[in-house]
C-alpha cells in the first residue's frame, strides 16, 4: 500500500443537489396570502399618504392640485408612484415586503442572491400588467409574470 501524499487534495464524492429545492420556493398558498396582506398594507399606506398629502395641500392652500390628479394621465402616474413607493423600497432594502415578512418569504434572483435595483424596479412595474397578480396561480411552478419577466423568485425564509 502506497503512503498517502499529504500535499494531494483529498478525494470526496460531491453531491450536487437541485438548487430549486435548496431554496424552497414559496407555495401558491403563501404567495396568495402575501398578495392579500400586501394589498391590505398597500391600501393602508395609500390612505395615510393621501391624508398627509391632503393636510399639506390644505395648509399650503394648494387644493387645486387635486383637480389635476383626477385627469387620466396624472391619475395613472400618481398610482404608479404609490405602487412603486410601496414595493420598491421594501424589496430593495430587505428583499421582502411587509406581507412577505409575515408569511416568511423573500425575493431573490435566479442564483439565490439579492436582486439588483433595476431588477426590483422591473418587478415592481410588472405589477401594472392587467391581472398580473393572479398569474402565479396558473403558472408552471410558483412563478408569476413579475417573477419570470424580472428573472426573480420568491423563496421561504423559515
Amino acid at each position: 500500500m502506497e503512503p498517502a501524499n499529504v500535499y494531494e487534495a483529498p478525494e470526496t464524492e460531491l453531491e450536487v443537489g437541485n438548487f430549486e429545492e435548496e431554496l424552497n420556493l414559496a407555495s401558491q398558498g403563501k404567495r396568495f396570502l402575501t398578495l392579500i396582506l400586501d394589498t391590505v398594507f398597500y391600501l393602508i399606506y395609500s390612505v395615510l399618504f393621501g391624508a398627509c398629502l391632503g393636510i399639506v395641500l390644505a395648509v399650503t392652500n394648494s387644493m387645486h392640485v387635486l383637480e389635476s390628479i383626477s385627469e387620466p394621465l396624472p391619475n395613472f402616474l400618481f398610482g404608479l408612484f404609490l405602487v412603486t413607493s410601496y414595493y420598491f423600497p421594501q424589496e430593495i432594502m430587505m428583499g421582502k415586503t411587509i406581507g412577505k415578512m409575515i408569511v416568511g418569504t423573500k425575493v431573490v434572483d435566479l442564483d439565490g442572491n439579492k436582486p439588483k435595483a433595476g431588477t426590483i424596479l422591473l418587478r415592481t412595474f410588472c405589477r401594472f400588467i392587467p391581472f398580473e397578480s393572479f398569474s402565479f396561480l396558473y403558472a408552471e411552478g410558483t412563478k408569476g409574470w413579475h417573477d419570470r419577466l424580472s428573472k426573480t423568485k420568491v423563496v421561504l425564509t423559515r
